[in-house]
């Protein structure tokens, strides 16, 4: 039998398997599944208070067979179970989860989130909680299994219970827009009260949107445009953004921005540096780019494991008044580090001249923007920069001697496939070659460790290889076509059609469309997910039609394109009934309305960077651009044969592709920018 003792707890863990469910079956005992993860202070919390309590351990190793789960190894269980804590409670959940479940069915009977150790007025202590439990489940069996066959029903009726859909494209994304205006936060910035999310799924939308109304519809709809950039600024400039080291906290507590739960995970660092780097794509803009600019070298200098990949969170959330301190900072120590000149900078930018704003201390967030600053300060632009930069560099010194957060080393490959989508953008929209060389380190170190023929890996742990789920190859694809289309490498795009071929394989509903997001061939858990709605990661969904619809469009391969078509039609399902959760759903759907554009130009790597710059100016979601040098390429590429035939002389040329059909090839620069122009 397979269980497991770990950190110093008292408890009697057991794994998640066939064997450690027939010892609950052959015990008669109910499971109590507890489902947390490194950086969650509550679980933590929860490990210290009950689990190393010898009182609390004998009761549960007494009366349940318990099992201890990360959240982020295994996904699937995190967002099942979360789905029924939602439905027995009808309240929204959180972390660490606690589901007692029944042990023939898996179907839980009792769920909650934290459990306190001590009884309060309002709540049994843990210990009374587990007696309770155990002895109401003993004498209420019938009960139990009539409350399973109830839920059995709900969850069944999430995935077969629809009907077709009754609305039409352009009113599902009127729909979508008018939900997402209603709740914008005119004040703040984002969407929404207290707590805050940056929501990366909604602001894409809104620039993509504006820019599809613009191009194809000849209208300008500003204020949708402005909500994004509004919200970028609000973000930008907050406390939820790290000044001194890169990157964004995971959410405000407060509607400004500016009391951030001190967590930095790479998955919504990732999004968001597209998104910046989206924005930059208008105009330059110095507060965008010191922000792409410090992010990016965030991932590279404290995010980057020892071998090339992305480690998972940092967080700073100790529980008491400790949280966040290695983030906060005082005011006498910032004036003791740096020079007059240096000093007067930060105070004026980030309101050190002000009061303490954040448990007595300061957190850095600019009160104003930096040309304000520069000007009255009355100081050379260029000089005032400097001083900025060193000013910060001599802060991150002195904030690096501090007691460091706790880092989640996990390397998870979903987490990853954004990273690298995520840095390979930044690095075509400022021309930084270091970012798409970490980029290319991690596709590498994934490719090398967690690819074994066409089956890829969430992650490897302690030795346990994890099975990969639709999140990590369609997160992979996504992150490969950025890197193709930041500096071509034939074999990223040999393995994009690994991944893309997998996913049909191993995930892909033929029968109603869709992804299911664990293989067709692995456990069924009590409920087959397809998820659709937006969460801290985009849906797998969304992203695998977004993939197979541009890898798909790029090789001219049509069982891709047919997938997507028929996901996008099962997901019109999901959008009529929630729009608003479903804005990477929404921005498929506006994809199809609109041409597929694709790029594509060959020539000697060095010539063709020209070409590029001009086919990537501005927000364009509706095209995609492609450097494809001849010595890249083999003469007959299997993933790309239209390419052999194309002219392989040694200059530029360009070819339109749209919705696979290739236009004649443009050998001219001036001729290149008029097609560009007209299309």
């Amino acid at each position: 039998m397979s269980n497991l003792t770990s950190n110093g707890n008292a408890v009697n863990w057991y794994t998640w398997d066939s064997e450690t469910f027939s010892a609950a079956k052959s015990q008669n005992k109910p499971i109590f599944l507890f489902i947390g993860h490194v950086t969650c202070s509550f679980s933590t919390i929860m490990s210290q208070e009950s689990f190393q309590d010898q009182t609390v351990a004998k009761i549960m190793n007494d009366r349940f067979i318990n099992i201890k789960i990360d959240r982020d190894e295994r996904p699937d269980l995190g967002r099942t179970y979360q789905l029924t804590h939602q439905i027995l409670t009808r309240q929204l959940g959180g972390w660490p989860l606690c589901i007692f479940l029944d042990p023939v069915t898996l179907l839980p009977f009792f769920s909650g989130t934290y459990f306190q150790r001590q009884a309060s007025p309002n709540a049994p202590g843990f210990s009374d909680l587990l007696l309770r439990i155990s002895e109401s489940y003993g004498k209420n069996k019938e009960s139990v299994l009539q409350n399973n066959n109830n839920l059995a029903s709900i969850l069944n009726k999430l995935t077969n219970g629809l009907s077709q859909p009754k609305t039409i494209d352009t009113e599902l994304t009127k729909s979508g827009i008018e939900k997402l205006e209603a709740s914008y936060d005119a004040n703040n910035g984002g969407f929404g009260k207290a707590p805050k999310f940056s929501n990366p799924s909604a602001l894409r939308y809104l620039l993509y949107r504006w820019a599809n109304d613009r191009h194809f519809n000849k209208t300008n709809e500003r204020k949708y445009l402005d909500m994004a950039i509004s919200t970028l600024t609000k973000i930008g400039r907050s406390g939820s953004f790290d000044h001194v080291g890169g990157g964004f906290f995971s959410y405000s507590k407060l509607s400004d921005w500016n009391t951030p739960f001190f967590e930095k995970t790479i998955h919504l660092n990732a999004q968001l540096l597209g998104i910046f780097c989206e924005a930059l794509k208008l105009g330059p803009d110095v507060l965008f780019e010191e922000i792409v600019k410090i992010t990016a070298d965030w991932f590279i200098r404290e995010m980057t494991g020892p071998d090339g990949a992305f480690l998972s969170t940092v967080a700073d959330t100790y529980a008491g008044n400790t949280e966040g301190n290695f983030y906060l900072w005082n005011r006498n120590t910032v004036r003791r580090l740096l020079t007059d000149q240096e000093y007067l900078i930060i105070e004026t930018l980030y309101g050190l001249d002000k009061p303490a704003n954040l448990n007595t201390k300061w957190i850095l967030n600019r009160r104003d923007s930096w040309d304000s600053v520069v000007r009255r300060l009355s100081l050379d632009i260029e000089q005032a920069r400097k001083l900025h930069q060193t000013a910060k560099t001599k802060l991150l010194v002195d904030r690096n001697t501090r007691k460091p957060p706790i880092m989640d080393t996990k390397i998870l490959t979903a987490w990853n496939g954004l990273v690298i989508r995520g840095l390979s953008e930044a690095s075509i929209v400022l021309n930084e070659p270091r970012w798409f060389d970490a980029a290319s380190s991690a596709a590498d170190f994934i490719q090398a460790n967690y690819l074994e023929g066409s089956k890829l890996f969430a992650t490897s742990y302690k030795n346990l290889e994890h099975k990969g789920f639709l999140d990590d190859y369609a997160n992979m694809i996504d992150g490969l076509l950025a890197m193709l289309s930041a500096n071509w490498r034939e074999k990223d795009a040999s393995l994009a059609v690994l991944l893309a071929d997998g996913l049909l394989e191993y995930f892909y509903d033929d029968v109603q469309g869709g992804f299911f997001f664990t293989s067709c061939n692995e456990e069924n858990l009590v409920h087959k997910l397809k998820p659709t709605t937006d969460d801290i990661l985009p849906p797998g969904n969304a992203t695998a039609i977004r993939v197979l619809n541009d890898l798909g469009n790029l090789i001219g391969n049509s069982r891709y394109l047919e997938a997507a078509a028929k996901s996008l039609d099962w997901g019109r399902l999901y959008i009529e009934r929630q729009p608003e959760s479903h804005y990477e759903l929404l921005q498929s759907l506006e994809n199809a309305r609109y041409p597929n554009e694709q790029i594509i130009i060959r020539g000697p790597r060095g010539l063709m960077q020209d070409w590029l710059k001009i086919a990537r100016s501005n927000i364009k979601p509706w095209r995609k651009s492609y450097g494809i040098p001849y010595d890249e390429v083999s003469l007959t590429p299997s993933y790309l044969p239209r390419l052999a035939s194309m002219d392989t002389q040694n200059k530029v040329t360009a070819y339109f592709c749209t919705n696979c059909s290739y236009s004649e090839s443009i050998t001219d620069i001036d001729e290149f920018k008029k097609a560009l122009e007209s299309s």
